[in-house]
Formats: structure tokens, sequence, C-alpha cells
């Protein structure tokens, strides 16, 4: 945000979720899922009278991460 409160970034709420299973006492699967819904952060910005549009927008997608934890 700058001093003059014309320019800022939008609330935005990422929403991340994970878990795993254990499959046997030695091996374990997990996932993690980042940003769900695939919110993207916008810049706002605001000139005069006239209402805030966006100026700038970025694509983040969502991230999946899977895996096996194991031991010998």
């Amino acid at each position: 945000m700058n001093a003059a409160g014309t320019a800022y970034r939008r609330h935005r709420t990422a929403v991340d979720a994970g878990g795993g299973y254990r499959i046997s006492e030695r091996l374990n699967v997990f996932f993690s899922i980042r940003n769900v819904f695939d919110v993207p952060p916008m810049n706002m910005q605001k000139t005069g009278t006239n209402p805030a549009v966006v100026s700038g927008y970025q694509v983040m997608g969502t991230g999946l991460t899977l895996g096996v934890r194991g031991t010998f």
C-alpha cells in the first residue's frame, strides 16, 4: 500500500490441505495441496474518484505434492 492509500493488494484467502496414511509400521504415504481454489493475488489501483481497478494479476496455480516415506 502507498501513503495515499490508492494502491493496495486485494485480500485473498488461500486454502491449503494435507494428510497422510500409515500403510505399515515402516511405510507412510502423504500429500499436500497448496492454494486449492487457485485464488490469484491482485494489485489494485484507485485514481481520483473512480473505483479501484486491477493493475496487476498473477497466476499462481495449485501446487500438489505426493510422496512415500519409509524406513529400512
